[in-house]
This record gives C-alpha cells, structure tokens and sequence, in this order.
C-alpha cells in the first residue's frame, strides 16, 4: 500500500511536470519575453498577487420601459437604487471607498449641470448649475460644453478623500473660473484668480493644491493655446502663476510626491516632450526632449513610460516604448513600433498596441506578445489576467502570458470591469451586461443592467 502510494506521487509529479513543460512551449508560441526582470528598477518588479476586499460600488442603468440607476457593492452589500438613469457622457467618481460620492455632467438644451450623488440609500441628489452667467450667449457656451467632454483633462475631478468635486464653470462674466464643491456644506467657492480662461484642473496626492491652466480664448471646438500652469491651494490661497509655457496643450500625466507634477507639451505637429516641474518655485527637469507619443507616469515607481519612433529629433534610436525616471536615463522596454501605450495602475501594468498586436509590460518585468487584439480595455488587479476586444471581433480573456483562456462573447465589449479582488469581470457587450467568475470565467447575463457607468469607491 505504502508502495503505490509512493508510486503515485511519483507519477503526479511526472504529470505536472509534463504540463508545466507543455504550458512553456504554448506561452512561448504566442509572447515574446523582451526583458529579464533584472533589469527594471525595484519599484516596477513589486508583483502582489493578493488584493484585499474593498467596498466599492459597481453602477450601472437598466435601462427598459423606465431608466433606473443602481448600485452592487463588491463586499456583499445590497443592491441600491439610486433613482433614475440612462447612461452618462461624463462620469466622475471618489477613489475612496468611505466616501463613495460620484457626479455626472447633463447637457440640456442651453445649460449645463452636474449632479452629485452620495451611494446610499434615500440620498438626495444635488444640482450644481453651469453657465448660468448672464453675460453669456448661447453661441458662447457652444465651445464650453466642448471642454466638458474632453476625457484627457477632466473639467471635473473628486478630491484625494472624495468630500470636495473641483469643477469649472462660468458663475459670472465670459471667462471660466475653477470652482470647489464642498459635500458636506453643499456649497460652490471660487478658488482661481485667473482674469484668463481656465481648464484642466488636478488635484495633488494630499489634497492641498490644485494645478490648473489659463489659456488665450476657447475656439469653436473646444481648442485652446495655453497661456500658463498655475497653482492655488485647495482653500484658495496662494495662487501663483508655475510657468508660462510655450505650447498648444500641458497635459498633466501625475505626481511625484505632493510637490512635483510630470506634464506632457504638446508643441507642434504632435510633438512633445516631458517635464517635472515642482509646484513650491516652478523649477523644471527636462526628463526627454525628443518627439514622445502616448506618454504616461507609474507613481508607485515614479516612472514615465513612453513611445519613441526612430527619427532625427530621437538622434534615430530604434522604435519602441522607453522608461525614464528623474535621476536615471532612459532604456528600452519593449521594441517595436507601436501607436498607443497605456497604463493601468491598479495592476501596475502597461499596454503597448499596434494593428492586430498588442504588448504586456507586466510589473514583474516580463514582456508579452500578443496577437490578433484590437483593444485592452481592463486588467485584473493581481495583473494575472487580461480582457480585451480582439480582431475577430469579440471579447476574449488571457492570461498575462498571452494564453487566451475563454472568449468571453461573440460580440465587442463597450466596457469591462474586473472586481476589485479579480475574482469577476462585468461587461457590457450588444446593449446587454454580463459576468465572469473565477476560475471558469463562464460569461452569465446579468439581469439587473443593461448600461455599464462606471466605479465610486475604486
């Protein structure tokens, strides 16, 4: 007996290690590993695979013969109803899972507002009124409702502890003015002394200073040429002028600490270059000067990440997405000539695409191929799998080795959330939402939505 025990373990392992092996050759088959863990820094190798529960809410509409909104929290709570609902156009929410406020911004007619929403039961819902000056025309308000709907530089951001919406607005006069939405007194203060358009605010990690834009005038369209960076702390005080950059656009990509913002300029043709700039005296460190595409900024590493494509102006380095930090020069990650690159924080994860390939810059410091991907559209947290629309057209999930493991649906997903714990995934594919479950991933309707918003508390 004690024989064929023995025996048996011993044929178990032979079989594991046979997969093992048989798992290599087919990840090899289908990703590429370009970088040896060895050669990123410490703060990009940090690879947790635990994620601890957190109590977000996930919304969504049903949308039928009435439009309601509603709420299912990631710890077991119950669904709330949060009134009614048919999708936004722009949604913003707090990270902060005690403070699970979310507005969203409504276009009627010849106004605007924003509606502010706390996720409880039986909460009333605020109105902040926009562009209600008297001074304004309707053919003026045109470009403004523009530069509402920009996603890259938000006219709507929740405070680091999710009690204070910073917002912009035009109370009085012709000129857009940052304004502050307290939750708890449900009042708006003006916080800019800008006499210039104002756009584009971001909140510092510990919720003391806003950094915002002026510009020369909001054209037709919503473009602008920015005329300076500005800061003011969240009180109103001190605000002063950073720099006055000669640029189209400053797109703030993060923070270093609360003191230091790293920004993209656009200068002209699409050309760009990257800078940190502290906020206490405006001085700037010049982290690439070359032509970058698609730039972005990894706080827990305090990393940028972005494309360079062979040319004059990169002194012709070969294509690929580069990594620079303040005190260290740039390197090579990945190789290739790709068009967009995008990261996502919570796995710590970034994602290289082109035509019909997509790249996995994993936190550990390997590097994944796939093929046949048009769009990367969430990452679980743990960073161990990966959901995206593929060229087939349909919806799919891999490993973060590049192994498709289930197709997901037959159709492209608009949306797809992981849950916090990576134990889910909900979509939203052909006017319809849907779950996954771990391990299987077996996609099951869900019955309670049709239209997917968006997380507050996450």
């Amino acid at each position: 007996m004690f024989k064929k025990k023995v025996f048996g373990v011993v044929m178990n392992k032979k079989y594991l290690l046979i997969s093992l092996l048989l798992s290599m050759m087919m990840i090899a088959s289908n990703s590429v590993n370009t970088t040896p863990a060895a050669s990123l820094d410490a703060g990009l190798t940090s690879y947790s695979l635990q994620t601890p529960p957190i109590d977000a809410w996930l919304l969504f509409d049903l949308v039928e013969e009435s439009a309601i909104r509603r709420a299912l929290n990631m710890t077991g709570k119950p669904l709330i109803e949060l009134g009614s609902g048919e999708g936004t156009e722009v949604f913003a929410a707090s990270t902060n899972p005690e403070q699970p406020w979310y507005s969203e911004y409504f276009h009627t007619m010849n106004d605007g507002d924003i509606a502010v929403l706390k996720v409880e039961k039986n909460t009333p819902t605020e109105i902040i009124p926009l562009l209600r000056s008297q001074d304004l025309t309707v053919s003026e308000k045109k470009p403004i409702f523009e530069i509402f709907k920009k996603n890259d530089q938000p006219f709507m951001v929740w405070s680091p502890e999710g009690t204070r919406l910073a917002y912009i607005d035009i109370p009085v006069g012709k000129k857009t003015r940052l304004m502050i939405y307290d939750t708890a007194s449900k009042t708006s203060t003006l916080i800019s002394q800008a006499t210039e358009d104002v756009i584009a605010p971001v909140w510092s990690p510990d919720g003391e200073w806003l950094v915002y834009q002026t510009v020369d005038t909001i054209k037709s369209q919503g473009t602008t040429t920015v005329t300076g960076v500005h800061v003011v702390r969240s009180n109103g005080s001190d605000d002063h002028m950073l720099y006055q950059p000669a640029s189209l656009r400053e797109i703030v990509l993060g923070w270093q600490g609360n003191d230091t913002i790293v920004v993209e300029t656009v200068i002209e043709l699409g050309n760009r270059d990257l800078r940190m700039i502290s906020i206490k005296d405006g001085t700037s460190l010049s982290l690439y000067p070359g032509m970058v595409k698609s730039a972005g900024w990894d706080a827990s590493s305090n990393t940028a990440m972005y494309l360079l494509t062979a040319s004059e102006m990169n002194n012709e380095q070969p294509a690929g997405v580069y990594a620079v930090k303040s005190l260290s020069p740039q390197r090579m990650i990945l190789p290739g000539k790709w068009d967009t690159l995008k990261f996502f924080p919570h796995a710590k994860t970034w994602i290289a695409a082109s035509p019909g390939i997509t790249g996995i810059i994993r936190p550990d410091g390997v590097n994944v191929t796939i093929k046949d991907v048009d769009t990367i559209i969430d990452i679980s947290p743990d960073g161990k799998y990966i959901v995206g629309n593929t060229s087939p057209g349909g919806l799919a999930l891999f490993t973060n080795e590049g192994i498709k493991t289930i197709v997901l649906s037959e159709k492209p997903a608009r949306k797809a959330y992981f849950s916090p714990d990576g134990q889910k995934i909900y979509f939203e594919s052909a006017n319809a939402m849907f779950t996954a479950s771990a391990p299987e991933w077996k996609p099951q309707p869900f019955p309670d939505g049709n239209i997917l918003i968006g997380w507050v508390g996450y």
